[in-house]
């Protein structure tokens, strides 16, 4: 399995998650909706003489919700995110990290933005946090 399905597996264990349509790569236009993006940004942090090395993924969760002129909606979307961030706080914190299969154990997952909102629409907005996941790869 590789190394990003890997990681939308373990968002999908995420309770905040639980029973929400959940993509890969993917977001459609109607609120409610997530996904974990893969982004630009990771590669190998350090090689090792023995061939094995630091690698990290940067990846996004993002969402498209309602989003307007009502106050109330716009801070439920942004305070999801920030308890999304503290969970994967607490999980790293706790070594729940994902299982990325033989030769690769994961490190750390990290957020590395607060919530930001992406595109805005009529009446739904995309708001995401960017993350990194770093994990060693042996040979």
């Amino acid at each position: 399995m590789s190394v990003s399905a890997s990681l939308y597996n373990y968002m999908l264990t995420c309770p905040l998650l639980s029973g929400s349509d959940v993509n890969a790569d993917w977001l459609g236009n109607g609120a409610g909706q997530f996904s974990v993006d893969c982004m630009p940004g990771g590669s190998v942090v350090t090689k090792y003489p023995d061939g094995s090395s630091v690698r990290s993924l940067q990846f996004a969760v993002s969402s498209r919700e309602s989003y307007g002129a009502h106050t109330l909606q716009n801070l439920q979307n942004v305070g999801f995110f920030e308890s999304l961030s503290e969970w994967l706080e607490r999980a790293a914190a706790d070594d729940r990290l994902p299982d990325l299969g033989e030769g690769k154990t994961a490190l750390s997952i990290t957020p590395l933005s607060t919530v930001y909102i992406l595109e805005e629409g009529a009446d739904s907005a995309k708001y995401q946090i960017q993350c990194r996941l770093r994990y060693l790869q042996t040979v």
